[in-house]
């Protein structure tokens, strides 16, 4: 039996209406015309094939229906569309703040056959909300269906939260202990791989054997590789650089997609063999076996490479700080910056303190005698570096490692066979120095785990506890009020000068154990509010913690008999808010408890408060370092010199991040007289430490010389040209609330205006919705007010409550009685228009040749028939017909009025004519739209003919009558 079912049709199946997405000789694939977010179905024809008929859908009956309900199914069928045309569909699917400079990866990503990009802007600039835009974009498109992220172990959450919060998509971290956890939900046999669209993995963990394999048969539509420069080819004798196994696991995923972003803001190490092996990633493809380089932007062997460099140009968006700030003054905009007062404390340790450091010194002086092995002598120099660095944080971190470590030792466990340089165990050491791009331990796991090694024999166990129990004799007699740096952070926050001129400060520091220690002790500060977040809150807890904190201390002054008092707040927090999360309506000041030994952590940590949005013009950044610890080293050698190059480059190289290079800065400290040195004399280091040496300068020069910083290839006004352009084609934020709010209070929900934009939403006696609780809280269209206040949530198109919602709507539209009530209206608008008749078309056109997959999309026609002369008039004025306010004073019909007005609209003259005419004329439009766009794509990618062979050939599908508007003067 041969079935005809083509691209477009409708089809009638299970008692539901289908769009025919796709046909074979044995299958149909199908989109639910009531539900076109839900997943396609596909239909077994020879199972199936006989009750699955052609449906060709009537005109609307003549009949009026309900103009409010006629209005909201109009509306939800817009919204929910796959337009062809709209610039920018990701914005209605995401919480995200249309930020202009961000919007430019997204349309450079359009402006290619396939996608294939490296997103390289700085810290801070929003590279993740980048890359999830562009996977929206082509999600909306149907352009891809399966997502792959690869990243860092500890920035797997992260994805995981941005691609929920932000973009509703819901993806599966796949790990050895997570797939234990999934395999008791898959069905029996299932690879999971295959099973989820949207998967985030490890770098560290899919290049194994065992991964590997299994990734590489997956067909993936789309692969982002997060810190990418991770996975460059490796250099011999380089400062940074990638390991050779990621690099080759990498190369070969990348030649099998079709869309590749590649998300680093370090992608230079300085070694141009390095940079191009990115580069390359993005050329090649594997093509029936064959690599071949279509785009052509690599050439020569892989350690002698050439970069075309513009060719590649039109794969990279690389932009600093100081060149999204000359973008925008080019068009004479605003700075969206913020001026950063950044200032470092130096504090001198107390006499208890030093005390301690003293018992230190016995203490190593026992154990570096009595340690033979030079793989356990170097094991016990990073873990006194353990204990100095909990010293230099807090009395209590130190004191609880200190009881950690008597505890494993009382145990009497056998030694660990720990090797730090063992790539199983180059965690803690990565820890340790704030690094970061492995497969990392959680730090306080890491931190742990060094408090429970073992470096001595059994035989001396029992002596280390008696030095390890004087030392936390000297801790427990350092007390917080002889605590200098506690005590200096109290100035600070009262201090006008410095924190004291705000409300709100957040605080960082490295360790949980400090984090309750401030806390028990900042409690103790009149008119203090204090909030904590660490790495053990889920998501839900630390958001309602980050808006707690956001929305006290409003600078409420209290009359007292004195004067006024102002409340204050104080935030405190681990790294684990260090990234991904915008707290600039939050703050505008911030604390280093402690300095990170990392250049990008420490960025990483200011920017959340030092980014685009920051309402307030300046935001204040203190650091205190202890003046005889290793923050004084780093800072010197390190931090300092990284801000330098900053300053004059606007960059700073990716190896001062590198493992190697910060390592190298404690060469000299880790030996046998590492406390002596470190706390007995402060002025030890260099005071030139801190210049930029001919190497560094050097190696700054060929990065910038062979970047692509500053380049951008859209200007503002093409932004925001096409954020209109988006909102006139598929509706604004403003339409999606009014749409909302309508039909919630239709269904009898209460809908109670909280505040400019914001709403309490409760389901009172109205019609419950499935999955929805039928109490909301208050909600918000607007995503700048969800950031200013995160107590409200943010309801878009891809919403839950919206996507069900419009679901409803539809349903209602398409089937039983009720859809009747959906399709005709009378409107009346203000004296001067003549009456007319508006039939909403929903056109659905192929584009491409048959044979290679021809991708379907959709119009919503406006077809307006002057319903005195009986002829179609131009399609602008259909649009403003459809769109003109209501008129204060409704003009009142009789039925019999009304029903002749709708006999009047379907017997115009030559009305199936008219209307193909406009479905014709709409497809001529978009083939005239899109010989322009494969002329300049042909032009800019001259061997991607392939690709784009049929992107202009649009020819009608099928097309509906979805509903008519008959439009009438008020008099």
């Amino acid at each position: 039996m041969s079935y005809a079912f083509q691209p477009g049709t409708i089809v009638k199946a299970r008692g539901r209406l289908w769009r025919v997405d796709t046909a074979t000789a044995t299958t149909l694939t199908g989109t639910r015309l009531d539900s076109p977010e839900a997943p396609p179905h596909t239909f077994f024809l020879p199972l199936e094939g006989s009750a699955i008929t052609l449906e060709s859908m009537d005109y609307p009956p003549r009949k009026a229906g309900d103009a409010t309900l006629h209005d909201l199914f109009l509306r939800a069928t817009r919204l929910t569309m796959m337009h062809g045309t709209a610039p920018l569909a990701s914005l209605q699917r995401s919480r995200v703040i249309p930020t202009n400079y961000q919007l430019v990866p997204v349309m450079m990503a359009l402006d290619m056959p396939r996608v294939r990009l490296l997103v390289a802007d700085d810290v801070g600039l929003g590279k993740t909300i980048e890359t999830g835009l562009i996977t929206v974009e082509l999600l909306a498109r149907k352009q891809i269906e399966r997502v792959l992220v690869l990243t860092p172990a500890n920035l797997r959450a992260q994805w995981q939260e941005a691609f929920a919060h932000f973009f509703h998509l819901d993806a599966e971290i796949l790990s050895t202990p997570n797939l234990r956890r999934l395999g008791r939900k898959l069905p029996p046999g299932a690879n999971p791989w295959a099973h989820f669209p949207f998967v985030i993995a490890s770098i560290d963990y899919a290049k194994q054997d065992s991964v590997k394999n299994l990734i590489l048969a997956q067909d993936w539509d789309l692969v982002i590789i997060d810190e990418a420069h991770g996975v460059a080819a490796t250099v011999t004798g380089a400062r940074g650089g990638g390991r050779k196994d990621r690099y080759d696991f990498a190369s070969e995923l990348a030649r099998q997609v079709d869309h590749l972003i590649l998300a680093t803001a370090t992608p230079h190490n300085g070694y141009t063999t390095s940079f191009a092996s990115l580069l390359r990633m993005l050329d090649e493809r594997e093509v029936q076996g064959r690599i071949t380089a279509p785009l052509g932007l690599v050439g020569g062997e892989l350690d002698e490479p050439h970069i075309y460099r513009e060719r590649a140009k039109r794969h990279v968006v690389q932009r600093r700080r100081e060149d999204v700030m000359a973008w925008f003054e080019r068009e004479d905009k605003k700075s969206p910056f913020p001026k950063r007062d950044s200032k470092e404390v130096f504090i001198e340790p107390s006499k208890p303190e030093r005390e301690v450091y003293v018992a230190f010194q016995a203490y190593q002086k026992f154990v570096f005698g009595e340690v033979g092995a030079e793989n356990v002598h170097v094991l016990a120099k990073w873990m006194m570096m353990h204990f100095l660095r909990r010293a230099t944080s807090s009395p209590r971190a130190l004191k609880e490692s200190l009881r950690n470590r008597i505890g494993r030792l009382e145990e009497r466990l056998e030694p660990s066979p720990l090797d730090p340089n063992d790539p199983n165990d180059a965690p803690i050491k990565s820890a340790l120095l704030d690094l970061g791009g492995d497969d990392h331990l959680p730090e306080e796991e890491a931190d742990s785990k060094l408090d429970r090694l073992s470096i001595l024999d059994r035989a001396h166990l029992r002596a280390e506890i008696g030095f390890l129990e004087e030392v936390l004799k000297a801790v427990e007699r350092w007390r917080p009020g002889s605590d200098t740096k506690l005590k200096k952070l109290r100035e600070l926050l009262r201090d006008p000068g410095h924190l004291g001129a705000n409300p709100r400060t957040i605080l960082f520091t490295r360790y949980v154990d400090t984090l309750t220690y401030l806390k028990d002790e900042l409690s103790k500060e009149d008119n203090l509010a204090i909030f904590t977040v660490d790495g053990s809150l889920s998501e839900a807890a630390r958001l309602e913690h980050l808006s707690a904190f956001q929305n006290s201390a409003q600078n409420s002054a209290q009359n007292t008999g004195t004067g006024t008092t102002e409340s204050r707040a104080i935030l405190i927090a681990t790294d684990s808010i260090s990234e991904g999360l915008n707290l600039q309506f939050a703050a505008n000041q911030l604390v280093h408890y402690e300095l990170p030994w990392n250049p990008n952590r420490l960025e990483q940590r200011n920017g959340r408060v030092d980014r685009f949005g920051q309402p307030k013009p300046e935001v204040r950044i203190r650091t205190l370092i202890n003046n005889r610890s290793f923050d004084l080293v780093v800072f010197q050698r390190l931090i300092q010199k990284a801000q330098k190059i900053r300053d004059e480059y606007g960059f700073v190289p990716s190896y001062f991040s590198d493992e190697r290079h910060v390592e190298s800065l404690f060469t000299d400290l880790i030996d046998e007289k590492l406390v002596q040195h470190t706390f007995q004399q402060p002025n030890m280091f260099d005071p030139q430490g801190d210049t930029i040496d001919d190497a560094d300068r050097a190696e700054a020069d060929k990065i910038r010389d062979e970047s692509f910083y500053g380049q951008a290839a859209f200007n503002l006004p093409d932004v925001e040209a096409r954020l209109q352009e988006t909102q006139d084609t598929i509706g604004s934020p403003a339409e999606v609330e009014q749409l909302v709010v309508d039909a919630l209070r239709l269904l009898d929900w209460r809908v109670t205006p909280q505040g400019e934009r914001v709403y309490q939403i409760v389901r009172a006696s109205g019609e419950p919705i499935e999955g929805v609780a039928d109490n909301l809280g208050t909600v918000t269209f607007d995503p700048d007010v969800a950031l200013r206040d995160p107590r409200h949530q943010q309801l878009d198109v891809a919403h839950p409550l919206v996507t069900k919602l419009l679901r409803l709507i539809k349903q209602r539209s398409y089937l039983g009685a009720s859809s009747a009530r959906t399709a005709v209206s009378v409107r009346v608008l203000p004296d001067g228009t003549s009456a007319h008749a508006v039939f909403h078309v929903r056109a659905r056109f192929r584009v491409g040749d048959e044979g290679d997959g021809a991708q379907l999309i959709e119009g919503l026609i406006p077809v307006a028939i002057d319903l005195e002369k009986e002829v179609m008039v131009a399609r602008d004025t259909a649009q403003r017909l459809i769109q003109a306010p209501k008129p204060e004073q409704d003009r009142k019909f009789s039925d019999a009025m009304t029903q002749q007005l709708i006999d009047f609209a379907h017997e115009v003259s030559g009305l199936d004519a008219q209307i193909e005419a406009a479905v014709e004329a709409e497809a001529e439009r978009l083939r005239e739209e899109r010989r322009g766009l494969k002329a300049r794509l042909l032009d800019a990618y001259p061997n991607e003919a392939g690709w784009l062979r049929g992107i202009d050939n649009v020819t009608p599908a099928t097309h509906d009558v979805l509903a008519l508007t008959v439009i009438v003067p008020a008099r």
